[in-house]
């Protein structure tokens, strides 16, 4: 392999490293989700969960998703996260 082959080797080889660089930088991105546990009998819950969707609305690329404890999939997810109390907004 001369010198020159060798050059547009690593010349490919970069030019190939930054394409795809740019594509992960051009990729749209999954929502980053605010997850806010919740309770019906909580007193606090509904305001925790109208500023929570405040913050989304002023930030793009943000949604909110409650998770209410009184339901077996939000009852599951807080004791995953280890959540005792509500409103809650598990830092993950």
């Amino acid at each position: 392999m001369t010198e020159d082959d060798e050059l547009a080797l690593i010349k490919k080889k970069k030019l190939e490293e930054l394409m795809k660089r740019q594509q992960d930088i051009l990729a749209p991105k999954p929502p980053a989700v605010i997850e806010v546990f919740t309770s019906p009998t909580c007193p606090h819950c509904p305001r925790a969960l109208e500023m929570a969707k405040q913050v989304a609305m002023q930030m793009p690329g943000i949604r909110v998703v409650e998770q209410s404890t009184a339901t077996p999939q939000g009852f599951a997810k807080a004791a995953l996260y280890g959540v005792q109390a509500v409103p809650t907004i598990p830092r993950i």
